[in-house]
C-alpha cells in the first residue's frame, strides 16, 4: 500500500540530529453520536523542574471531532511536529490513508507515515496497569502513596475521558516499548491537550505564511531571512532557543494574558540594549537538551560532561544580568497592587516573566554548584578540548600519566638536540600527530636539506610544510618515532583506565538531569525572547507591540493594522537577497506599507493616521460605506502585490500570537483561533490529485474548519477550470465565508465580476468590501508603460492589466495587439453581465447590443427586445439564487450543478 510506508520504531531519546523533534504520534479514528472523532497519542521529551521529578517523557492525548478532510488531525500534527505518525492501515479507509500521507509529505520538518501497526496494538487491555507503572505507582495499588498515586489517578481519569485517544495511547506504549525500559517506573507524565488551546494551523497555512524555511531541494531559500523562523532564529545563540522558537510559531497562544506576558518580556529586552548584549556570552551554550539525552542513555562522554560544565558555569552570570529587570518588575507589580493582573498594568505583569526566569536560573545555579565542584575535582581542566580525569583518582592513571609526562620530556630533549645540531637554521618544530604521536615539521623550502640528515624519515610534504620523524637519537635510542609510539601507547592506557572513573561520574551526573533540564528550559526561553527583541531592534523599519483583543463568543473579529509590512520580504529587500524580494518592496526603495481595517468594531481604532497611503482611493471610489467589511475582495494586476498583501496579515497574526512584535505603525489585532490559507497551485500526481482538485480540497477544508474567530486567506481560487465554473465556485465560497461563517477573509482574485458581491442582497450589509492594488498606466510607451505602485486602495480595480504584464514580459507587438482586441470584446460582455447581475437590465432599459469582437450572440442582433432583456434578467436571478444556495450548503453536487446550469443560461441569454 503506497499510502503508508513502513518505518522502524524510533528511539524516543535518539540524539542523531539534535534539531529533530523526537516525537512519535499514533492516530486512530472512531464514530460516535456526535460524529467522527480522531484520537492521537504522542510521546516526547519532558523538561523536569525539580530534583525529585523522575518523569522525563511526556505523553500527550488529543481527541477531537473531525471531518472528511481531517482538518483536526492536520492541525494536531502541525502542532506536535512528530517525526513519525503511526497508524493501523486496516482501521483507516484508503481515502484517509491518502490524506494522512499527503499531510506527512507536506510537513516542512520531515514526517513519516508508518502504517505497520496491527489491530491488536490498539486493544487497551493492559493500559491501566501500564499507566500505573509509568506514573510511578504499583500496578496493584499496594503502597500507592504520594505523588505516584496522584499522577496515576490523574492519568487514568484522563484516559477514561478520552476513550478514542486512549486506544492510540495503548498502541503507542506498545510501539515504543515504554514499559520495558529500565527506568520505566515513574518515567512518564500524561497530559491532555485540546486543539483550541493554541492557534490551529495546517501545512497550507505554514507554507503560505512562510513560517518555516523551505524544504531542502525545493529550490527556495534566501539565507537566514528565508522565513519567519529564519528571521528570528538568526538571533538565537543556542539550539534549545531555536527549537523553542519553532514550537512557538507553530503553536501560537490563544489566551490574551499569556500573549501579553510574553510581549512584556520582549518589550523589556527591546528597551535595554545593554541587557541584550550582556546576555550574548551566557546564552552561547552547547545543546543542553542533547547532552541531557545522552546522559539519560548513559552514553555521555567525558567531553560531554565538560560541555555541560561550561553551560552550567554560565547560569550565575545570566541570573545576575536578570536581577535588575526582575527587581524592577517586582517593584512595579507591588506598586500596582491588586491591579497587577489587569490590563491596566500589563507592563509590570509582563516583565515578571523575566522575574520568573531569574528565579529559575538562581535555583538551578544553586542546585548545580555541587556538580561544578565535582567536575573541577575529577577533571584536570574542564575547558581543555581534550579533557582528562585527574590521575589522583586511580593508581593506574598515575602510572599512565607518568609515562605521558616522560614522553613529553623526551620530545623536548630531541627538539633541543635538533635545534643545536642538524636542524640549526631549519626552524624545526615538534607537533602532535594522530597516527605517529609526535612529528617534526619545517618549511617546504628546507625539504632537500632535511632529507640529507641521517636517520630522518619524511612522512608528508604539504603546503604548510614537511612533516618528518627520526629513527635514531634520544636517551633510549629510536629517535622521535619511538617516543611518539610510546606516547600513543601511554595515552591509550590512560583513556582505557579512566573509563571506569568516567562511568562513575556519568552515574553521578545523571542524578542532576532534572535540574539540568530545568536550566535548559530557562535558557531556551530567555534565548527565544531575546531573539524576538533583537529581530525587532535590527529591523530596517519600526516593529510595534500589537494590542491583542479577545474575540467574544457570538461576535465577529475585528482588526486595525496600519503601515503593515511583510517581515521576510522586507528583510530580504533590505539585504538585496533576491530580485523577487526587491521587486516586492517596490523596486528596492523600501517595502511599501499597507493598511488593514476589517470588522465594524475596528473603526474606532483606525482614526490615527498611517505613514502609508490613505485607505481610500484618490478618486473617491470605495466600498459600501456601511462598515469596514469582514471579507475584502482584492483585485489588481499580476505582480502587483495581491498575494504579498493577503499573506502579510496572516504572517503578522501568527507572529503577534507567538508573542512577537510586528512590522507596522500600529496594530490592534484579535486573538484568532486559526489561520486558514488557500494559496498557490500544486498537484500531487503520485496520488492522482490534479491542481484543481488540490485547490478544491483545500477550499473545502477551509469551509469546514473556519469559525468567526478565524482568518481566511484565499488567493486566485477557481482558475483551474473553465471561467464560468471557476467564477461560480469563487462566488459561492466567498459568499459562504461572508454570510455563513462571518470570519475575517482576504480574497484575492482576477474574477472582476466577483466584486459585485459587495452590496449583494445575499450577504449582510457592509460585510464585503472591495480593494485593489494600484498601478500607473502609460499606453504611449508601446504597451509597456505599466508601473506597479503596490498601494492597496478601496474599490475594485478598473482593469486586470494582463496584456500590459505580457508586454512587460517582452511579447511580440502583433500578439499584444491581437490580445488587446480580444480582451476588449470580452470586457464588453463582462460589463453587460455585471449590469444584469446588479439589476440594471431588469427594468427593460436598453443594453449595448454591439457584439464583442470575434463573437456572435443573440444580443448582437438589432432585434434586441424586452423579451431578451427579460430572459437575461431571469437567468441572472437564477444564477444568484444557485450561487447563494451553493454557498450556504458547501460543495454539494446538486447545488453546484444548479450553479453551472444557471451560468450556461446566463451566457446564452447574453
Amino acid at each position: 500500500m503506497a499510502a503508508a510506508s513502513a518505518a522502524a520504531p524510533a528511539d524516543l531519546h535518539d540524539d542523531g540530529d539534535s534539531d529533530a523533534m523526537p516525537v512519535v504520534a499514533v492516530m486512530t479514528t472512531a464514530k460516535d453520536a456526535a460524529g467522527r472523532r480522531i484520537g492521537i497519542a504522542a510521546c516526547g521529551p519532558r523538561a523536569r523542574s525539580s530534583k525529585d521529578d523522575t518523569a522525563h517523557t511526556e505523553l500527550v492525548l488529543i481527541e477531537a471531532l473531525d471531518n472528511d478532510h481531517l482538518n483536526s488531525a492536520e492541525s494536531a500534527i502541525v502542532g506536535l511536529q512528530p517525526a513519525i505518525v503511526a497508524v493501523c492501515a486496516g482501521l483507516l479507509s484508503k481515502q484517509d490513508l491518502e490524506k494522512l500521507q499527503g499531510i506527512c509529505d507536506a510537513a516542512p520538518w520531515g514526517c513519516v507515515l508508518d502504517g505497520t501497526l496491527g489491530r491488536a496494538a490498539f486493544a487497551p487491555g493492559d493500559l491501566e496497569q501500564d499507566l500505573r507503572r509509568l506514573a510511578g505507582c504499583a500496578s496493584d495499588g499496594a503502597g500507592a502513596a504520594g505523588a505516584g498515586a496522584g499522577h496515576a489517578a490523574a492519568a487514568l481519569s484522563t484516559a477514561a475521558e478520552m476513550r478514542v485517544a486512549s486506544t492510540a495511547l495503548a498502541a503507542l506504549i506498545k510501539r515504543q516499548k515504554l514499559t520495558a525500559a529500565e527506568d520505566a517506573a515513574g518515567s512518564c507524565r500524561l497530559v491532555s491537550r485540546a486543539l483550541k488551546d493554541t492557534m490551529r494551523l495546517d501545512n497550507a497555512a505554514v507554507r503560505a505564511l512562510t513560517l518555516l524555511p523551505p524544504a531542502r531541494g525545493s529550490g527556495g531559500g534566501g539565507g537566514a531571512a528565508d522565513s519567519v523562523l529564519g528571521l528570528l532564529s538568526q538571533h538565537c545563540l543556542s539550539k534549545d532557543g531555536e527549537r523553542l522558537l519553532r514550537r512557538w510559531l507553530l503553536q501560537p497562544l490563544v489566551h490574551a494574558p499569556r500573549i501579553r506576558l510574553r510581549q512584556g518580556a520582549v518589550q523589556a529586552l527591546l528597551d535595554d540594549a545593554a541587557l541584550r548584549d550582556g546576555l550574548k556570552e551566557g546564552l552561547r551554550v552547547p545543546d543542553i537538551t542533547a547532552l541531557a539525552r545522552r546522559l539519560h542513555k548513559r552514553a555521555a562522554s567525558l567531553l560531554d560532561i565538560c560541555r555541560l560544565y561550561r553551560a552550567v558555569s554560565a547560569l550565575p552570570s545570566l541570573a545576575a544580568l536578570l536581577e535588575a529587570p526582575a527587581a524592577a518588575a517586582e517593584a512595579e507589580a507591588e506598586e500596582a497592587g491588586a491591579l497587577a493582573s489587569s490590563e491596566d498594568s500589563r507592563a509590570g505583569v509582563a516583565k515578571s516573566l523575566l522575574g520568573r526566569l531569574h528565579a529559575r536560573l538562581v535555583w538551578c545555579s544553586g542546585e548545580l554548584s555541587q556538580f561544578e565542584s565535582m567536575v573541577e575535582q575529577v577533571i584536570l581542566d574542564p575547558t581543555d578540548p581534550e579533557p582528562r580525569v585527574d590521575p589522583k583518582w586511580d593508581d593506574s592513571l598515575s602510572e599512565a600519566a607518568a609515562a605521558i609526562e616522560e614522553c613529553q620530556l623526551q620530545r623536548e630533549a630531541l627538539l633541543a638536540d635538533a635545534e643545536d645540531g642538524w636542524g640549526r637554521g631549519l626552524g624545526v618544530k615538534a607537533e602532535r600527530d594522530k597516527a605517529h604521536g609526535l612529528v617534526f615539521r619545517c618549511l617546504r623550502k628546507h625539504d632537500r636539506a632535511v632529507r640529507k640528515v641521517p636517520g630522518v624519515m619524511v612522512l608528508t610534504v604539504l603546503r604548510d610544510g614537511v612533516r618528518f620523524t627520526t629513527t635514531s637519537g634520544g636517551a633510549g635510542g629510536g629517535g622521535l618515532r619511538r617516543v611518539g609510539r610510546s606516547l600513543l601507547a601511554a595515552e591509550a592506557a590512560y583513556a582505557e583506565q579512566q573509563l571506569g572513573v568516567v562511568a562513575g561520574a556519568v552515574d553521578v551526573v545523571r542524578t542532576y538531569c532534572p535540574v539540568i533540564e530545568a536550566a535548559s528550559a530557562a535558557v531556551a526561553e530567555l534565548d527565544a525572547l531575546r531573539a524576538m527583541a533583537c529581530a525587532a531592534a535590527a529591523a530596517p523599519s519600526q516593529y510595534v507591540r500589537p494590542d491583542m483583543v479577545p474575540v467574544e463568543a457570538g461576535t465577529a473579529a475585528a482588526l486595525c493594522v496600519l503601515g503593515a509590512r511583510h517581515p521576510v520580504l522586507e528583510a530580504q529587500g533590505a539585504a538585496g537577497v533576491t530580485p523577487e524580494a526587491v521587486l516586492a518592496v517596490g523596486g528596492g526603495g523600501g517595502f511599501v506599507p499597507n493598511d488593514y481595517v476589517m470588522g465594524a468594531a475596528a473603526t474606532a481604532s483606525s482614526d490615527s493616521s498611517s505613514s502609508s497611503s490613505s485607505s481610500s482611493s484618490a478618486d473617491g471610489s470605495g466600498g459600501s460605506g456601511s462598515g469596514n467589511g469582514l471579507l475584502h475582495i482584492v483585485t489588481g494586476p499580476n505582480m502587483g502585490g495581491k498575494s504579498t498583501y493577503i499573506r502579510t496579515l496572516g504572517t503578522l497574526a501568527v507572529m503577534a500570537q507567538a508573542g512577537c512584535f510586528v512590522p507596522a505603525d500600529k496594530a490592534v489585532m484579535p486573538v484568532l483561533d486559526s489561520v486558514q490559507a488557500r494559496v498557490g497551485a500544486g498537484d500531487a500526481q503520485v496520488r492522482g490529485v490534479s491542481t484543481f482538485m488540490a485547490e478544491m480540497l483545500e477550499a473545502g477544508a477551509i469551509l469546514d474548519a473556519a469559525t468567526p474567530a478565524s482568518l481566511v486567506i484565499v488567493d486566485e481560487l477557481g482558475r483551474g477550470t473553465s471561467t464560468y465554473d471557476g467564477f461560480g465556485l469563487a462566488w459561492a465560497i466567498a459568499e459562504r465565508l461572508a454570510a455563513g461563517v462571518g470570519c475575517l477573509t482576504l480574497f484575492a482574485t482576477h474574477f472582476h465580476e466577483l466584486t459585485a458581491l459587495e452590496g449583494a442582497a445575499t450577504v449582510p450589509p457592509g460585510s464585503v468590501r472591495n480593494r485593489h492594488v494600484s498601478a500607473s498606466v502609460d499606453d504611449t510607451a508601446g504597451g509597456r508603460g505599466l508601473t506597479m505602485l503596490y498601494r492597496v486602495k478601496d474599490g475594485a480595480c478598473p482593469a486586470s492589466f494582463g496584456v500590459h504584464v505580457a508586454a512587460l514580459a517582452g511579447f511580440p507587438a502583433h500578439l499584444i495587439d491581437a490580445a488587446r482586441g480580444k480582451a476588449a470584446g470580452l470586457e464588453e460582455l463582462a460589463k453587460r453581465g455585471r449590469a444584469i447581475l446588479q439589476g440594471e437590465g431588469a427594468s427593460g432599459t436598453a443594453v449595448s447590443s454591439a457584439a464583442p469582437a470575434g463573437m456572435t450572440s443573440s444580443s448582437s442582433s438589432s432585434s434586441s427586445s424586452s423579451s431578451s432583456s427579460s430572459s437575461s434578467s431571469a437567468a441572472a436571478k437564477a444564477l444568484a439564487l444557485a450561487l447563494a444556495e451553493a454557498g450556504r450548503i458547501g460543495d454539494k453536487a446538486a447545488s453546484l450543478a444548479a450553479a453551472r446550469a444557471a451560468l450556461v443560461a446566463f451566457e446564452r441569454a447574453g
